[in-house]
């Protein structure tokens, strides 16, 4: 019998560190939420305003801004392009946790589920290649901010210091934020490389990326130690973040 395209979700991962991650997720989602409150009430100390008058084309206005990054593509069409590229990757890899959590820590319970069969496959792809994207505007934004030395981005903006502020702390933030958006799209990349590896299913072609990467482990070596290297990088990556 052909084996139906699915993935294990929380490999390596005891009950024990499962309710673990789910005990941490909730306290960094109540962190956010927090945030989120104090920026409303930060906003609302401001002169009032009717913000909802013409609610739908505010809406629509806003949601065509978000999407075509208009401004940034008009004004820096390099920037405009690298920032495309995080945002639209960042949000569908985001729906696509949001898939994960539908599946696994809901329908799941029901005897239902969505990550298996062509929708998995479909599913797999698509996450693949924005993945890829995402990648390529965070590598795109790092090689400007490294490199190209526009003046915009040394903060040397008018303030009560006259212009003498020490704002390396201000690079650094954005290069450590760029950094960490990158490592955990090349963490899930392998991971996904190596489970592909340890597990050799065929309908893993889907996945390009990651067949992709099982291929150069086989070739490596890792063929029968890709399971162990999995557990390793999971690990480590969680242990990390």
């Amino acid at each position: 019998m052909e084996e139906m395209p699915t993935r294990e979700i929380f490999r390596h991962f005891s009950p024990l560190l499962q309710a673990l991650f789910y005990v941490v997720a909730g306290l960094s989602t109540l962190v956010f939420a927090y945030g989120f409150y104090r920026r409303i009430q930060k906003y609302r100390r401001g002169r009032r305003e009717d913000r909802f008058s013409d609610l739908g084309r505010r809406l629509r206005r806003a949601a065509a801004v978000l999407a075509e990054n208009a401004t940034l593509w008009k004004r820096d069409p390099y920037s405009g392009l690298a920032h495309t590229l995080i945002f639209w990757g960042f949000v569908v890899l985001f729906i696509g946790t949001v898939v994960v959590f539908i599946d696994h820590d809901i329908l799941r319970f029901f005897g239902a589920h969505l990550l298996q069969g062509r929708f998995y496959l479909g599913f797999s792809l698509v996450l693949d290649l924005f993945g890829v994207l995402f990648i390529a505007g965070l590598l795109m934004m790092m090689l400007r901010r490294g490199f190209f030395r526009l003046p915009q981005l040394d903060y040397r903006r008018a303030d009560a210091q006259g212009g003498n502020y020490e704002r390396s702390g201000y690079r650094w933030d954005d290069r450590v934020f760029l950094g960490l958006l990158l490592s955990i799209a090349l963490t899930g990349f392998l991971l996904e490389g190596f489970r592909i590896a340890a597990d050799s299913p065929a309908f893993e072609v889907w996945s390009p990326v990651g067949w992709g990467l099982a291929g150069l482990a086989h070739r490596a070596g890792f063929r029968g130690s890709a399971n162990e290297a999995h557990l390793y990088i999971y690990g480590g990556s969680t242990r990390f973040w």
